[in-house]
């Protein structure tokens, strides 16, 4: 009778530890989820800036080409 006792105890320790193990395997999907989402929207925020950085390059080349361009007389 104990035997039987100790493998119903056994069994119930074993289905809350497996519960409980769902629990957090849910847990960290959605921190997973969560930490996905928060790195594309940091990818979004990064292109932008970039972007942005790349056009004001580009803007003052051009205008450094052009301030160039009428210092030599136009020959360029």
């Amino acid at each position: 009778m104990h035997a039987k006792y100790v493998v119903c105890a056994a069994s119930a320790v074993s289905g809350i530890v497996i519960v409980a193990c769902l629990a957090v395997a849910v847990v960290l999907c959605h921190d997973i989820s969560a930490l996905y989402n928060d790195v594309m929207d940091d990818m979004v925020e990064f292109k932008t800036l970039a972007n942005d950085a790349w056009r004001e390059m580009i803007a003052v080349t051009q205008g450094a080409r052009i301030a160039t361009d009428s210092s030599a007389g136009g020959y360029y």
